[in-house]
């Protein structure tokens, strides 16, 4: 029996949300136009820009910044240092022209990822020593090409393709690695937050925000459809990939499909743009600190956790893939 699309209705009928993501969607283009009048310079080095963050999950709110990155299929040999070093200076003219505020960090991440250096070191102890491993979980959870999409779309396929170098097209196969590596992106996550927590200079309460709902639905609402899909297969991944978080988690509702979940997943829907909106008057309100506000996000945290937890855990999933997730 196919499966509804009921939880993708009632996610593209959450006004709050839709009016966020085609706001989303226009400050993308304007990224995307931008960065028109340095393509050929992008192309001329083999590489390719992609957003992440808000607007690469389509809801960026007005005080939202840019998180950019910058990636190359150019071998080892043939990369020039200063070619590089113009292509960064294009990207921070266009963060500077359209008004966001400066990379973080004084641009500490702000470098040309090599596609062949990711996937050499992919899984390997020194994965992240140069925030590979990051930018190259972005690119799969939250990413939104903004200069050359051919190159971009290449590259990303290049990228699950290496995590299927041993599905030998079998129908049986599941993404263990990938899903193993989503999962230690979630770890990590939350390991940064705890090393952030006592530092005063660091604004660890929207950290601890983040963490507890974005982040939390960039990696479970794509880990979730592919458990709930047993998607196997990398044209699959790719499908996946190319839709933001809540589509995603959405279309693995609609593919689990229990109507019963529907008001619980609505209060979810809710919570999230609660979630947006507190994070906007974070450090704007005085009320944000107090008790009452402050129960509220701890009682909707509680919810939002609950329900992923219900998801995976629902009876139809195979115990063998819900087991992936803890063991």
């Amino acid at each position: 029996m196919p499966s509804a699309v009921i939880f993708s209705e009632c996610l593209m009928g959450h006004k709050k949300l839709a009016a966020r993501a085609d706001n989303a969607q226009k400050r993308l283009k304007k990224v995307c136009d931008a960065f028109d009048r340095y393509a050929t310079e992008f192309s001329e080095y083999s590489s390719f820009v992609y957003c992440a963050g808000s607007l690469g999950r389509g809801d960026i709110g007005e005080q939202s910044d840019l998180d950019m990155f910058v990636g190359t299929t150019k071998n080892e040999q043939k990369r020039q240092h200063l070619v590089e070093i113009r292509l960064l200076a294009c990207a921070i003219e266009v963060n500077k022209t359209l008004g966001y505020e400066p990379f973080s960090n004084d641009g500490e991440y702000l470098k040309v990822y090599p596609l062949e250096k990711t996937l050499k070191v992919l899984g390997a102890p020194s994965d992240d020593s140069e925030n590979l491993f990051t930018a190259r979980m972005l690119m799969l959870l939250e990413s939104k090409c903004v200069c050359n999409g051919e190159i971009y779309n290449e590259s990303l396929t290049r990228i699950i393709e290496h995590y299927f170098r041993d599905s030998r097209d079998r129908q049986s196969f599941t993404p263990l690695f990938l899903l193993n590596d989503l999962l230690r992106y979630w770890r990590t996550l939350c390991l940064n937050y705890e090393l952030t927590r006592d530092d005063q200079n660091r604004p660890w309460r929207k950290k601890n925000i983040n963490l507890k709902f974005s982040r939390r639905l960039t990696v479970f609402g794509t880990v979730l459809p592919i458990i709930i899909s047993r998607a196997n297969s990398v044209s699959g991944i790719q499908a996946l990939v190319s839709l933001s978080p809540h589509e995603r988690f959405a279309k693995g509702l609609d593919q689990l499909n229990d109507d019963s979940l529907l008001e619980e997943y609505s209060e979810f829907l809710d919570d999230y743009e609660s979630f947006l909106s507190w994070k906007e008057a974070m450090g704007t309100t005085s009320a944000q600190s107090g008790e009452e506000l402050a129960q509220e996000l701890k009682d909707a945290a509680q919810r939002f956790s609950d329900f992923f937890y219900k998801v995976a855990t629902h009876e139809s999933i195979d115990l063998e893939l819900k087991k992936i997730l803890m063991l």
